[in-house]
């Protein structure tokens, strides 16, 4: 936390500077700074995690009188990471109106304030002009670096390769040419985003992908296929080595396929089925040890935007989906034979749903679309062929995750029913009963959810109306979400990978395209 004022003051104008912490949710927190290299500062530590948390400086000098007040709202907050807020005060004995007066930087937001090399930091800045009429435009600066967006408030600056402390610099011009600026210290380190807890950009992939699909192979490698970039399906696949931090190219696959799955055989290959588009029907296996797909067996339906669960006889069962409607049907795929089957039917057609391979052996299939979010679900049980009833999700989800927690329990989080779900509800598989449980910090739909060392789950991306940075974290010891340090970019229709060391990878998105980047618990 630092604050300033606008006007050149003697020492004895300001005294002493507060700073009140407040929040609907939080306890308020008032806190004393103290006054360094002519600059009032300080830390604020244990502000609970969360967003909309608001900061109230005020100045007071010798007497006791306020002189000086200064505010910003609405500033995240997230768990293990830095944020620094820059306030500018104004008197609060308004002066005489004079002619063209200067724009005021009210503050600046920075998060996070260490950074490893080529990471980046967000940046969010407020202003006001005292001449109402008049019009402000926005111009960031640093020696080194990358700003996205220099010219807006908000903008993101990416490290350079070189470490050191970075200054950058926000500079506010009016339309008359007064300009005011405010500057503030990013320090970059070499292992900042590998040993402490946030997100850090890896090397981008070799084509921008959104719709493809993302495989931990038993070699504890990455392998990415296919997707859509620039509207276009493709073919090519890549991997991604965690030892080395990079991509590599491998075969192409033999049809180009968006919104397909892919699901790591019991032998170490990979079967990738579907397509929203001529691959519908086709399915094909990728060798990790030869580096090439091969066709096998045909589906008995073509469909897109289905399920893929294996078994744990190695088959796999393939549920839902739409071609182009809403699908009931399912099918069983053989490895071996390489052929597919007819399974029982669910009891409704399911466009998009989460199927989720139970502690039992069954797999659970929720939600999904058939002209409106559907709030059943059903259990498929492999020894009869069977789907049964379980009970109703307390509302109907589209676009939603699944998630296997470690107690045996489902939680299905965020989705679409006439707007972007918060909501949160967990699956009990001894009851077949749906409890609710704390809501996301932000609702979503199209998002990820990996369920990380320890437990927890890490939701990212997906979209509120806009394409979403922010991530947060569930704990099912407490049934309450916690916003962590958002992504290096947003993303809708990405992928999350758990790696065998605890991370988790994070590739590609409608806007992500070719950007990947790592998240550490």
């Amino acid at each position: 936390m630092a604050v300033s004022t606008r006007q050149a003051l003697d020492a004895s104008d300001v005294a002493r500077v507060t700073v009140v912490t407040s929040a609907a949710d939080i306890p308020t927190v008032t806190t004393e700074l103290v006054q360094t290299e002519g600059v009032w500062g300080g830390v604020i530590g244990n502000i609970p995690a969360g967003e909309h948390r608001h900061f109230l400086a005020r100045a007071f000098d010798a007497s006791g009188t306020l002189r000086y007040e200064g505010r910003v709202e609405d500033v995240t907050i997230s768990a293990g990471v830095v944020t620094l807020v820059t306030l500018t005060l104004e008197s609060t004995t308004p002066s005489t109106p004079y002619t063209n007066e200067a724009p005021i930087i009210d503050s600046v937001v920075a998060t996070p304030t260490t950074v490893a090399p080529g990471a980046r930091v967000a940046l969010t800045a407020s202003a006001h002009d005292p001449n109402v009429e008049d019009s402000l435009s926005f111009a960031w600066t640093a020696p080194v670096g990358t700003f996205d967006a220099p010219v807006l408030a908000s903008t993101r600056w990416t490290a350079p390769a070189s470490t050191g402390p970075v200054t950058l610099v926000l500079t506010v011009v009016d339309g008359h040419g007064a300009a005011s600026s405010v500057s503030l210290k990013v320090m970059v380190a070499v292992g900042t985003g590998g040993t402490s807890s946030g997100w850090s950009s890896m090397g981008p992939m070799a084509t921008s992908r959104s719709l493809h699909t993302a495989t931990l192979l038993s070699t504890g490698k990455v392998l990415v296929a296919g997707g859509s970039g620039a509207a276009t399906a493709g073919a090519t696949a890549e991997v991604y080595d965690p030892a080395s931090g990079t991509w590599s190219s491998t075969g192409s696959m033999v049809w180009g396929r968006y919104m397909h799955t892919a699901t790591l055989l019991s032998s170490g290959k990979v079967l990738v089925v579907g397509d929203n588009g001529a691959a519908a029907a086709a399915a094909e296996v990728y060798d990790p040890a030869s580096g090439t797909w091969s066709s096998t067996g045909s589906m008995v339906w073509g469909r897109t935007n289905h399920t893929a669960t294996l078994l744990r006889s190695g088959k796999v069962l393939v549920a839902g989906g739409s071609n182009p409607y809403p699908m009931a049907a399912a099918e069983i795929y053989d490895p071996p034979t390489g052929t597919w089957n007819v399974t029982g039917s669910m009891a409704i057609g399911r466009n998009g749903p989460t199927a989720t391979l139970l502690p039992n052996g069954t797999v659970l299939v929720v939600g999904g679309f058939a002209g409106y979010s559907i709030d059943t679900a059903e259990v498929y049980d492999p020894a009869s062929g069977k789907w049964s009833p379980t009970g109703s999700l307390a509302v109907g989800r589209y676009h939603h995750t699944a998630t296997l927690l470690p107690d045996g329990k489902v939680l299905v989080a965020g989705g679409w029913n006439g707007g972007y779900l918060a909501t949160a509800e967990v699956y009990d598989p001894a009851t077949g009963a749906w409890s609710a449980t704390g809501s996301l910090v932000t609702g979503r739909i199209l998002h990820t959810a990996t369920l990380l060392p320890g437990g927890k789950v890490l939701i990212a991306g997906g979209s509120n109306g806009g394409d979403l940075d922010t991530a947060e974290v569930y704990d099912p010891a407490t049934g309450t979400w916690r916003a962590t340090g958002p992504m290096t970019t947003a993303r809708i229709d990405h992928t999350a990978t758990p790696l065998p060391d605890g991370k988790t990878l994070v590739a590609g998105g409608r806007t992500g395209g070719k950007q990947a980047e790592i998240y550490t618990p």
